[in-house]
């Protein structure tokens, strides 16, 4: 027994041997397998075969870099399973959407902060908020959104 031990430990150096994606494998042949007792189905069993003799490739490949790549693709995904990120990619910087209240501060914020060199007037049409240069005098103005003229009184 001892001599069958030490063989296969020679065999299987350098190989990749188990690992996550090998037993998930190996689970998802066994699920397989029990469905096959219920639907009979000579097509469903051939793929059960070929499931079961990639998963032994994968068991006995020398190409341990390859293999682990993939155990890592697997790894990867389990745990932003888990995490709860399943459809958000890691490697994509998330930009939080302002809330209206927030945009409404900072819209004042800009207009209190160039008081002195602009005006901010409300369309008449649309209702659109326009920048003119703080000119005295009264002056019409095309409203950007909508190409409206109107008039504008700037003290």
């Amino acid at each position: 027994m001892n001599n069958f031990r030490y063989r296969f430990a020679q065999f299987m150096s350098g190989r990749n041997g188990t690992d996550e994606l090998y037993i998930l494998m190996i689970v998802i042949y066994s699920v397989m397998l029990v469905v096959n007792l219920f639907v009979r189905s000579r097509f469903f069993s051939i793929i059960i075969w070929l499931w079961l003799i990639l998963a032994f490739c994968r068991f006995f490949s020398k190409n341990v870099a390859g293999r682990q790549k993939e155990n890592a693709v697997l790894l990867n995904i389990i745990s932003r399973f888990r995490s709860g990120k399943f459809r958000k990619d890691p490697n994509v910087i998330k930009i939080k959407k302002k809330s209206k209240a927030k945009k409404k501060a900072e819209k004042y914020k800009t207009m209190y902060d160039q008081r002195k060199t602009h005006v901010f007037k409300n369309c008449p049409n649309c209702k659109a908020t326009i920048r003119l240069p703080k000119v005295k005098g009264e002056h019409t103005v095309c409203c950007p959104k909508c190409n409206t003229d109107f008039k504008v009184k700037i003290r």
